[in-house]
């Protein structure tokens, strides 16, 4: 068992203690389970350190800002994998679907409170290790079985929770951007508006809303900050139709940066573009709270109540 300092999460009040964790030339990760044979994605010139911590060992404050309930049981994996190479913030999405639910949100928010309190960053990666899918959105299992047991602060904390990753996506001090190696559907779609930039692989994976045929409504919030990524006429036909869109269109529309090859060039030329950057935090992120502050309004002012009052569903 190793500790960790409470720098590590600048929220977090607690010395981590884990028995997941090993130290290997000085490098920091997290032990598999015996169970977990997956292997996350090679990287190439890792300078800094590396974490990959389980749920159940280090999310409870942050499970614990929004009523969020903390995963349970020994050796669960993680599923947001932080590491750095150089000055970029590389965030992996390690759960196979990546379905967003109260843990994907800590972990999101624990990634991006450790690349905020890393002065050195000048850019963020958000990738996934799933050869399919990048994220499919919000998990229905949980949603539908909180519903079922009447768990409404659970899912107004989920809820809160999402709206306050896709927040400070939108206000990092740093470019954002989402190398999408496979499926973005519904909520994964937005967590990907919620970036500054986008690259996407052509050779597998879709870019849909399908909340208009499992009748779930767009957050006010949400509808502000995706009309920002997908110009206005493309968005009202996704929208509308639920249809799926492929990497060559979105390029078309410049809704991505580029439409890639396979998943490693999208991950490569992901990392290349944020290697570009060196810019000071404080311009960096006054010009997106400029940009973005009437999105932070529609959020506080329009989906709140509406999360409080439950209706998420039509």
């Amino acid at each position: 068992m190793i500790e960790l300092a409470p720098a590590w999460f600048p929220k977090s009040q607690h010395v981590l203690r884990t028995p997941f964790i090993k130290v290997t030339n000085g490098r920091i990760a997290a032990a598999p389970s015996s169970s977990d044979t997956r292997q996350p994605p090679a990287r190439r010139d890792v300078t800094q350190v590396y974490v990959n911590l389980s749920v159940a060992d280090c999310r409870t404050p942050v499970l614990a800002r929004f009523g969020m309930q903390q995963a349970r049981g020994p050796g669960t994996m993680a599923i947001i994998e932080y590491e750095t190479q150089g000055k970029i913030a590389v965030v992996t999405m390690n759960n196979a679907e990546n379905k967003q639910n109260p843990e994907f949100a800590a972990g999101m928010l624990s990634a991006l409170d450790q690349a905020e309190a890393d002065k050195s960053i000048k850019a963020m990666v958000i990738t996934s290790s799933d050869e399919k899918n990048w994220s499919q959105g919000v998990d229905l299992n949980f949603l539908n079985a909180a519903l079922k047991e009447q768990r409404h602060d659970d899912i107004k904390g989920f809820m809160c929770g999402m709206n306050e990753v896709f927040s400070r996506l939108l206000l990092a001090p740093f470019p954002v951007i989402a190398a999408i190696n496979g499926h973005a559907f519904g909520n994964g779609a937005m967590l990907a508006c919620a970036c500054d930039f986008r690259f996407m692989r052509s050779d597998r994976g879709y870019f849909c809303f399908p909340e208009v045929d499992i009748c779930i409504p767009f957050l006010p919030g949400m509808i502000a900050f995706v009309k920002t990524a997908v110009p206005y006429h493309l968005f009202n036909d996704m929208k509308l139709t639920g249809r799926r869109v492929g990497a060559p269109e979105l390029e078309k529309h410049y809704v991505i940066e580029a439409a890639c090859t396979d998943a490693q060039e999208t991950f490569d030329k992901a990392m290349e573009f944020a290697a570009t950057f060196d810019k000071a935090r404080g311009i960096f992120g006054e010009h997106k709270r400029r940009l973005h502050g009437h999105i932070l309004d529609v959020m506080e002012n329009e989906d709140k109540p509406l999360i409080e009052a439950l209706k998420l569903m039509a």
